[in-house]
Parts: C-alpha cells; structure tokens; sequence
C-alpha cells in the first residue's frame, strides 16, 4: 500500500487571520528512512529525509535520525571511518603485554643515553650481539628533542630491524601535507621526521633492510616520537616494503597525528599499529577534536590500560576513538603520561 507522511506545523495566513497546515518535510513512497540502515558505515554516510545525516548509536547497534536523536552523546558514530573493525586476522596477535613491557620500554629508555656508542654498550647488557648501526638526535620545539636509534643484523631481541623514536611533551602548530601523500598531519611530528629521515636515517634503514630483507620492521615511539613514529612507519611502507604484514607499529603516549584522511591511509598501509595508553594519560586526548574546524583523529587500534600500565590487564578497542576507550575519561593525570610499565619514559636508563 503506498502512503505519504506529512510533519506539519500551522502558520497563520496574515490575510484572512486564519491558520493553515505547512509541511515541513515528506517521506513518499519507497523512501527509506535511518531506521532502515542495518550496518554502522552505510548509517554513517547516508542522510535522512530531511536532509540531516544519520548517526550509528553503538549502544542500541541501530542507525537513528538526525532529528529526535535519544542516542547518548559518547555513543554516537557519524563518520564511518569510526565504526567498529575488529583487529584483522594475522595481526590479531601482533600486541603482547610482555613485549610491551620489556622490550619496547627497554629501547625507548636507552634512547636516553644520548650517544651511539653508550646506545651500544647499555643494549648489549640486555641483548647480546645486538648491533646499532647509529643513532640521531634533532632539536624539537627548542629545548626538546628527537632521540632515534637503530638496531638490525645479529640481534638477540627479535629478528627485527627496530626504530626507536623518544620525544618530550609539545604544543601543537598547523596542519600540513602528509609526506605518505594522503591526508595532512601536524608539522610538529612533519618537521622532526623530515630533519630526521634527511640526515642519514634513510640511507641507514635502507642499508639494514638490504642486509636483513626477511626481517620484520618494528617501529616504536613515545610523546612527540609516538607521532613521527607513526609518520616514519607510513614512508617505510610506502618506499620500501612490498607486503605491510613484515611492518609493526607501537606507540606509547601518542597524541591524534593528522585528520580524517590521513589515519584512513594510515590504517591501510600499516594495519599493525597499536597505540599503548597508561590510563589517565593527557596526550591521547590531544589535540581536541571538538570546536575544530579540520578536526584530527586517532587511527586504530587503541590498547588502553584502564587500571594503568602496572596492571597486565588491558583492552584492545575495536574503533579509532572508542566511547568506551580513554575518552570515556576527560580527566586527565600528567603522571600517567610519563610513566609507563615502572618506568619515567623520559629519564629512565637501562
């Protein structure tokens, strides 16, 4: 049977004093509405009949109406990007608390050391036989600084070739072109990683994946470093690695690194990228994403440590900014973003 909803208002015809129906909007015959919308991306990306987008409410699973919206605010999903996914098969494993918490903590705290050949001696005591072919450091923001060290060939941690990138808390200046050609990102992480990647750091991976071609790539960054981390592993994929899945990406305290178009590139060339959050750390929830006209996002996949790094227990989240994940929290505690798995990231020595 066909039929035609009419909303209507009255507005009062000024010439003879009386009211009249006006109507607003129709939904004819044929025409869906949001209710009709089953999965979160279609939901997403699709408008209603009166023009207003729909909005995924992930707590009901259902796809409502811009109008008469009863959907909590921090379940609310209006770009698709943002929908659920879980962690793809094959990288479902790629996250390992142990790993987390020796290894990775273990690299970012010898980054402290500041030269080459103490990078060397202080690794060598914890992984035998490992080699670190050279290390940089480039001003950031002034005072702060861009630590990076680099292991490969013989190494007793992994048959990886590793990259470390250690930074110190920031401000935040303006978006710019991503140098993986997708997306913008903000020139703070753009401008250390160019500094970096010109003065040998690119000659010097190059050189490792020629003597190592089967390893694994594992790239890992705190603070600042967590963002030209993040920057490093799209170029390295790009440039140099034909299969994604010989690439991994771990960040401790990393703030949002670029907008919309860039974390959907990101996602594509290194879908294993796992962002590591110490409970109330305040740098995963900048820079802000609301009253921003270019807003940024996080890219997948959130691993939060709700009860903080000293517990084993955490959460893998399955969208990009989870309503459930760290942003459930607005509060936020400097320490938690200093101090990872016992250790103060940013004076710690092994």
């Amino acid at each position: 049977m066909n039929f035609l909803i009419h909303l209507l208002s009255d507005r009062k015809d000024h010439r003879n004093g009386i009211h009249k129906p006006r109507i607003l909007f129709n939904i004819a015959p044929g025409q869906k509405t949001c209710a009709d919308y089953k999965d979160c991306s279609t939901c997403a990306t699709t408008s209603d009949c009166t023009g207003g987008q729909c909005t995924w409410c992930a707590s009901t699973n259902s796809c409502v109406p811009f109008l008469l919206n009863l959907c909590p605010l921090n379940s609310r999903i209006n770009v698709a990007y943002n929908c659920p996914k879980p962690v793809p098969y094959g990288i479902d494993d790629d996250y390992d608390d142990g790993f987390a918490r020796r290894n990775l903590t273990n690299l970012l705290c010898a980054s402290n050391e500041g030269r080459n050949d103490t990078v060397q001696e202080v690794l060598n005591k914890v992984y035998p036989g490992i080699v670190v072919p050279d290390y940089y450091s480039v001003d950031c923001l002034g005072d702060n600084s861009i630590n990076i060290l680099g292991f490969g060939k013989n190494s007793s941690v992994n048959p990886v070739t590793a990259v470390a990138f250690l930074g110190n808390p920031f401000s935040l200046p303006v978006l710019v072109d991503s140098p993986a050609e997708s997306g913008r990102v903000y020139s703070t992480f753009n401008d250390a990683f160019s500094k970096l990647w010109q003065s040998g750091l690119a000659t010097d991976y190059s050189t490792l994946l020629s003597a190592v071609p089967g390893y694994e790539t594992v790239i890992l960054g705190y603070s600042v470093g967590g963002g030209v981390a993040s920057i490093a592993a799209d170029v390295i994929s790009k440039r140099f690695l034909s299969a994604s899945g010989n690439l991994k990406l771990f960040t401790f305290s990393c703030p949002r690194v670029g907008d919309l178009g860039y974390v959907m590139n990101h996602e594509q060339i290194v879908p294993s990228s796992f962002r590591v959050i110490n409970q109330l750390d305040p740098l995963s929830l900048v820079p802000p994403r609301d009253f921003n006209f270019d807003p940024p996002m996080h890219y997948r996949y959130e691993v939060w440590y709700k009860s903080g790094t000293e517990s084993k227990d955490f959460t893998i989240f399955h969208m990009a900014e989870d309503p459930a994940g760290r942003v459930s929290n607005l509060l936020s505690n400097n320490n938690d973003g200093i101090n990872y798995f016992g250790k103060n990231l940013l004076t710690c020595r092994l």
